[in-house]
């Protein structure tokens, strides 16, 4: 339970933790032999499960995934920090959701309407991939491989 945070219900994480003895200790060593050192079997996890399901699109799902975990929850919010019109989000949620189920929108009790409907990715280990250091390494590696500042 202590690592469902992190993990969810995946069990390749939770055999890689196992093979590692890692289960029976702090989560937080666990997050740091597993995701946080430069040779982490899972430090690449989050971009490589985007990559192979998304192929060119990637990024589009990236940036919209990111914007989510970071707490931007509403169409408005998102647009403003990914750049894509509000117009168009709604097609690429609705991928997000209904094909990949990467994404959940939330209606609170009582919401008939939907209009303070608020997303949230459904799975624990990429939220916290998309929110954590792993994220900005590959941001900064994203920015070195265009020509642009670190």
């Amino acid at each position: 339970m202590r690592h469902w945070t992190v993990f969810g219900g995946c069990p390749k994480y939770y055999s890689l933790a196992s093979d590692a003895d890692l289960l029976g200790q702090d989560p937080l060593t666990a997050i740091e032999a597993l995701i946080l050192r430069p040779d982490a079997l899972l430090r690449d996890e989050g971009r490589s499960l985007l990559i192979e399901e998304f192929a060119r699109e990637h990024t589009t799902a990236f940036s919209i995934l990111r914007a989510i975990a970071a707490g931007r929850v509403q169409l408005q919010e998102m647009s403003d920090a990914t750049g894509i019109p509000a117009t168009a989000l709604p097609k690429d949620l609705r991928r997000l959701q209904d094909e990949f189920q990467l994404v959940e929108r939330q209606l609170p009790l009582g919401d008939a309407g939907g209009r303070l409907g608020r997303y949230a990715v459904r799975d624990p280990f990429l939220t916290f991939w998309l929110t954590g250091l792993c994220c900005t390494a590959f941001a900064r590696r994203r920015r070195r491989s265009r020509g642009l500042a670190p």
